[in-house]
């Protein structure tokens, strides 16, 4: 029995996600140890995943490796026990790496780390003289998960090793109440990231057609007596959370306010940039909404100012609102520019290349460029999905029409309505080919038949556009707005 079959053997996937380096640093570790076998069955399941037989991770190949013998299924308890060892050894060894992993990139894990270890060696003296400098940077660095779990260690160092005197039990108070203030601090931020994230999931929720509302930011006291605190994370967060729940102005002057506090926070574990580049995207977003697109620019662009060093699909997301703006705009010269600026980053992305492509495309085509919109469309089409692969059939349609080669874009668009009909029967893809059949007949009669006419059909022609415009995609809008503009 292949062991893979298994449901997914737990020990077989761990193997699987190690990369050659760790596997060899696995091998290493398990050479040292005093149990051969464990060894063994590690080696015997890496070669099992380089082979591409069948027969590659069997029991009794694993069975015959591990222990020099045939397997049975009576010994099969023995196969599972190296199993479950090794699992153990390769649980500790990622769990230890990421564990590295954290303390090489945060310091204040190390320190906590290092305290812990003077609390297990009863090195009190040690303890005693670095503690409240750890808290103190962590503290300054909003870190107070670090924060509590150090002062919970020094209360109870202080409670187990000073004696019971006034001024020793006065500076525990202290602490105490020092304890409970961050605390405070500590869930106020747990708490806004999670009405945070519930504002966020409502109001996506909102807008994919679920019937619910952005759930009200409550205000929540620890402590009735507490004065409000001046805490720019929270007011940062609590700006952010509120504005999911409003639109228009009311939410660009909430995220203007998110934005404002942003150079207040001065913590190693936020970023700023990440973060100025995210409301900035968010109020370009809304201006966008409201179609006050010329106030919107600004902020498109200091969302990629700033978040130039964000992870691809991250940064391309800003990209694309700036595009879709600028195109809005029929700015098509400077869409051109923006996409081809950003090309060494969608290029890497499937789906965001065709998606790109697309849309580089059409700017061409807007500025009546053939040439350079066929340059955009693949030599497969169909690499990208079916809705890309749509979307290069309806633009070579118009680039023939544009070379002036009517008839066969007539030809392109009846054999483009058969292969929808036949694919998936696209309603919201027929209506616009059949709309673009209408265009290309008209046009064709243009020569043939008196001005007054011809505007008579391209007003009733134009009027049905508008109406379909409407309720299309928004990708799907710029092939009606292109038909209007050659209407005329």
């Amino acid at each position: 029995m292949n062991i893979m079959s298994e449901k997914g053997n737990r020990t077989v996937a761990l193997v699987a996600e190690l990369s050659l380096k760790e596997r060899k640093d696995v091998g290493h570790l398990l050479s040292q140890g005093k149990r051969d076998s464990l060894l063994l069955i590690f080696n015997a399941i890496c070669s099992g995943l380089r082979s591409s037989k069948l027969e590659s991770l069997d029991k009794a190949f694993l069975f015959q490796r591990t222990f020099g013998e045939a397997y049975t299924k009576d010994k099969d308890y023995l196969l599972r026990n190296e199993l479950r060892l090794l699992s153990k050894e390769l649980t500790d060894y990622l769990a230890m790496g990421q564990l590295k992993k954290r303390m090489r990139d945060d310091p204040l894990e190390e320190k906590r780390l290092l305290l812990c270890s003077y609390i297990d060696r009863n090195a009190h003296h040690l303890f005693d003289r670095e503690w409240e400098k750890v808290v103190n940077d962590a503290k300054a660095q909003l870190r107070p998960d670090i924060a509590l779990e150090i002062q919970k260690l020094a209360v109870e160092h202080l409670v187990s090793t000073r004696q019971a005197t006034i001024e020793n039990y006065d500076q525990l108070l202290k602490l105490l109440a020092d304890y409970q203030d961050t605390l405070k601090l500590h869930f106020t931020h747990q708490h806004l990231f999670g009405r945070h994230k519930q504002a966020f999931v409502e109001r996506t929720l909102q807008a994919i057609g679920s019937d619910i509302q952005v759930s009200p930011l409550e205000v929540i006291s620890l402590n009735p007596t507490d004065q409000e605190r001046n805490d720019a994370f929270s007011n940062h967060f609590v700006a952010l959370t509120k504005a999911y729940a409003h639109r228009g102005e009311e939410k660009i002057g909430l995220l203007k306010t998110a934005a404002d506090l942003v150079s207040e926070i001065n913590s190693r574990s936020f970023d700023q940039n990440a973060a100025l580049a995210t409301v900035n995207a968010a109020i370009a977003l809304e201006y966008f909404l409201l179609r006050e697109l010329e106030a919107s620019l600004s902020y498109h662009q200091k969302a990629l100012e700033f978040g130039s060093g964000l992870e691809d699909r991250k940064l391309l997301s800003f990209v694309f609102n700036y595009l879709s703006t600028l195109i809005r705009m029929e700015r098509h010269e400077q869409a051109i520019a923006l996409v081809n600026k950003y090309a060494s980053v969608w290029e890497k992305l499937p789906r965001m290349r065709d998606r790109f492509r697309c849309l580089k495309a059409m700017c061409h085509v807007f500025e009546n460029d053939p040439k350079a919109a066929e340059d955009c469309i693949p030599e497969d089409r169909k690499a990208g999905g079916l809705d890309h692969y749509y979307y290069y059939r309806f633009i070579q349609i118009i680039i023939l029409f544009q070379k002036g080669k009517q008839e066969l874009a007539m030809n392109e668009a009846e054999n483009f309505e058969h292969t929808v009909r036949y694919n998936d029967k696209d309603e919201d893809y027929l209506r616009l080919i059949q709309a673009m059949k209408k265009f290309l007949l008209l046009k064709s009669e243009q020569p043939t038949i008196s001005e007054e006419a011809y505007w008579e059909k391209a007003e009733k022609l134009d009027r049905s556009l508008d109406q379909a415009s409407e309720s299309a995609y928004a990708d799907r809008a710029l092939f009606y707005r292109w038909i209007v503009s050659r209407l005329s």
